[in-house]
């Protein structure tokens, strides 16, 4: 019968109401419906209308003319607004009315009684034109009327504009549109929301936690998750206000691969401390961390002295734990190449960090020795020219922290730019030890690792910066396309690093 009218839409009663026919009284058409439980013609607060859902979510979504039904529907709501004002103006009545009996003359005691029973009927007849038109109502789908042999309402949408712009209303209105399909009103606010209204923060987390995830509004959901990672890009900056936000607004900024912090330890202390100021609970910190946020922290690029503490950290189950741990550890030991093959999983995919990342190992016996390994593409190179620099993630040697740099400086000598690296240590130690420094460069046929100098003893204290001209070319020439250093526009820097004894 829809196919008849275009632009209706159709709705199963039985997914509105659960009662069946045969749990309500029979009445005539066109008799006063009692409420239930409530006496002749006072209503139970405790009364809950089968049409109500129909009913809110029509008149919260639609805002056009309604049908016949509806308008009665609407005219009953007012009604019902009145009479509880009247109602709470003969209560007043009746209380000043106390008042002025104990302490003020019977003339003015019996004028405020007059007042009081006009109040007391005007409630009583705002309740019966209430309750007749809600027997009308109830008669349209009852008793033997036509309306009543339907098994689907018909809501007919007018118009085509609606005079709300608000995000909280417009989302309101979708939700209603989306729950009871229909379409044009649906795609009408959604157009609104992604042209019309500008994105902020409350709009962002309201799209995230209340839109339903389907194809229709997922270009909403995408907006507001670009929203959030735009603004909180730079997580350390914004580390307070971060702490604040819901859970669906951290996910969605974990998720980013472009966020600017130092390395991906700093992502997982970041998440250690929401997790802790949101959920008090040991229990509840372990089953968020297990299924919502540890697969959007990158364990792989986290250096190996910090996955050791993942396995000790009490927010994390053990088993979760120790299975993170131990994929990353796998992952590690594969070949850059290998673990972009991975790179489909987020949690395998590297960030733009800001720090270079390096992957390192570290040696107890026969001396204390740690073996670095720094991968840097040509375009990243060509960012150093004509004087800037690039320090990588810290790594231990010793337990102590170092960390080297790539820059683009001028030679002593010659003065023109050239390529340098650097082996510089934290300043948070007070003694001194010799080092033996090492570098090598993947080149040539075989692509193995050659050493260009040899070994260099460096005495490091805190804050000692060690700096190496390990190619003694200008710039030119290391940066040209037919430079030997680059395999495949890569530059691969191998630095192995020994205590003396």
């Amino acid at each position: 019968m829809a196919d008849d009218y275009p632009g209706w839409v159709e709705y199963d009663l039985d997914d509105v109401a659960n009662s069946s026919d045969d749990d309500e009284p029979k009445y005539d058409a066109g008799d006063p419906v009692p409420y239930k439980g409530g006496g002749e013609d006072i209503p139970d607060a405790n009364y809950i209308d089968p049409y109500k859902e129909l009913e809110d979510a029509y008149f919260s979504s639609l805002g056009a003319q309604a049908s016949a039904a509806e308008a009665e529907l609407l005219a009953v709501r007012r009604l019902l607004e009145k009479c509880e004002r009247a109602s709470n103006r003969a209560k007043y009545l009746a209380d000043r009315l106390t008042e002025q009996v104990q302490e003020t003359s019977v003339d003015k005691a019996l004028g405020i009684a007059e007042k009081t029973s006009e109040a007391e009927s005007t409630v009583a007849a705002y309740r019966a034109e209430a309750y007749r038109a809600l027997s009308q109502i109830e008669a349209l789908f009852s008793y033997g009327m036509s309306e009543s042999e339907h098994t689907h309402v018909r809501i007919k949408l007018s118009g085509d504009t609606l005079n709300i712009t608000a995000a909280p209303a417009l989302l309101d209105v979708l939700m209603a549109a989306d729950k009871f399909e229909v379409s044009s009103c649906m795609n009408y606010c959604h157009q609104l929301l992604r042209n019309s209204v500008p994105m902020t923060l409350d709009s962002a987390l309201l799209y995230l936690e209340q839109l339903p995830h389907t194809d229709k509004v997922q270009s909403l959901i995408d907006a507001a998750k670009l929203y959030l990672v735009d603004r909180y890009k730079d997580i350390t900056k914004f580390q307070e206000e971060v702490m604040t936000l819901p859970l669906s607004g951290i996910e969605a900024i974990l998720a980013s691969d472009d966020l600017q912090v130092g390395s991906e330890n700093c992502v997982y202390d970041i998440v250690l401390m929401w997790v802790r100021k949101h959920y008090n609970g040991l229990k509840e910190r372990q089953e968020v961390l297990g299924t919502r946020l540890a697969r959007l922290i990158r364990f792989p690029y986290m250096t190996c002295q910090k996955l050791e503490t993942v396995l000790t950290c009490d927010d994390f189950a053990h088993n979760d734990a120790f299975e993170l741990v131990l994929e990353a550890l796998l992952l590690k030991a594969e070949a850059q190449q290998s673990l972009t093959t991975f790179a489909l999983n987020c949690r395998f995919v590297k960030r733009a960090y800001k720090d270079l990342y390096v992957k390192g190992v570290e040696f107890e016996l026969p001396r204390q020795q740690c073996v670095v390994y720094l991968d840097l593409k040509r375009k990243e190179c060509t960012t150093l020219f004509p004087f800037s620099r690039m320090k990588t993630q810290t790594f231990y040697l010793g337990a102590q922290r170092f960390f080297i740099v790539a820059a683009c400086c001028r030679n002593s000598k010659r003065n023109f730019p050239c390529f340098k690296l650097a082996v510089a240590m934290m300043k948070n130690y007070s003694g001194s030890f010799v080092v033996d420094c090492e570098f090598a460069v993947r080149s040539g046929r075989r692509k193995e690792f050659v050493v260009n100098k040899p070994k260099l003893h460096c005495t490091f204290t805190g804050g000692t910066i060690v700096v190496f001209n390990l190619f003694k070319v200008s710039w030119t020439e290391f940066i040209a396309e037919n430079s030997p250093f680059f395999i495949n526009d890569v530059l691969h820097l191998k630095a192995e690093l020994t205590i003396r004894p």
